[in-house]
């Protein structure tokens, strides 16, 4: 009735003295609005519905301008949809979730516990890459199999890309290098202390140290360079606590231009590079590692470089 006396020019206000919904059908002219509906003062009913033939709500408007749609749909379906574009469009599965569907699948999933891409994987888009309709294949992310992503790179559907980082943090150990397997607490040696000093003229307690967490294995190494001598005899050392708790302290080897093995650096030898030999040792949770000098500086300058590297 309302509908048919605002089809005929009439509004149901002018018919009733009581405050009703305005429904308004006009004719579409450029200034006009073909429909305007105003709900009255303090109405808290919904100011639009559609229902299917079931009597099912499809769509409702509320006083606040809430627009809802059914909770029931797929990206297949259409249902509960909203259609962006033939075969694209926004639905919603299930409570708390909103997809994003596109060739009759989901594409994209929102939901509480965060954001998830569907089949097709994560694109974007390089100095070389051509995109086309199923993205640029040489930066695609996508799912090899349970808890494994892949890097394409070239060819659509490869996963033998690379990636760069300013920073890289690591929960866990790298499992694999050059796809070889690794062992180890980190996989891979993982330098734990390194430094250089320099203008040095006299002992140093610790160039370089580091305290274990966990029982473990680590390589110490060491360079000195002699950039001004006269009288000085002096040796790289190493402190540590061995697993079975008895503190150590060792002299470190070194190797001079001609390839002679020796443990001290000497005013015989003048300015020149001392090269360290690795040594490896297994040291004790909680006791700290360190590598220093100790010996005669009478008139010396000289540079070290020292380094602490897990293995285990």
């Amino acid at each position: 009735m309302l509908a048919a006396l605002a089809l005929n020019g009439v509004t149901p206000e002018a018919r009733c003295p009581w405050q009703l919904p305005k429904l308004s059908v006009v004719n579409r002219l450029p200034a006009q609005v073909p429909l305007d509906v105003s709900l009255a003062p303090g109405q808290t009913a919904l100011g639009l519905r559609v229902r299917n033939a079931a009597g099912t709500s499809l769509l409702s408007l509320d006083q606040n301008g809430l627009l809802t749609l059914s909770a029931n749909g797929s990206a297949a379906s259409g249902g509960g949809a909203v259609n962006i574009a033939t075969g694209v469009g926004l639905y919603s599965p299930t409570t708390n979730r909103l997809d994003v569907g596109c060739g009759g699948a989901s594409r994209l999933e929102v939901f509480t516990g965060g954001l998830c891409v569907g089949s097709g994987g994560v694109y974007g888009i390089s100095s070389n890459a051509s995109p086309d309709s199923q993205g640029p294949g040489d930066t695609a992310w996508s799912r090899i199999s349970a808890g494994l992503v892949g890097v394409g790179t070239g060819a659509q559907g490869s996963v033998a890309g690379s990636m760069s980082f300013t920073n890289l943090t690591l929960a866990g150990a790298v499992s694999k290098v050059n796809n070889v397997a690794t062992v180890g607490v980190c996989g891979v040696g993982t330098i734990r202390a390194n430094a250089q000093l320099t203008g040095q003229t006299t002992t140093i307690g610790s160039v370089a140290g580091f305290t274990p967490t966990a029982d473990g294995d680590y390589i110490l190494c060491a360079e000195v360079r002699i950039t001004a001598s006269s009288t000085f005899n002096f040796t790289v050392i190493y402190s540590y606590t061995d697993e079975g708790g008895n503190a150590r302290t060792g002299t470190m080897n070194f190797s001079n231009l001609a390839g002679t093995i020796a443990t001290a650096m000497a005013n015989a030898g003048g300015a020149t590079v001392y090269a360290g030999i690795p040594l490896q040792i297994r040291a004790k949770s909680g006791a700290g590692i360190a590598i220093g000098t100790t010996g005669t500086f009478t008139s010396v300058t000289y540079n070290i470089t020292a380094s602490i590297i897990q293995l285990s």
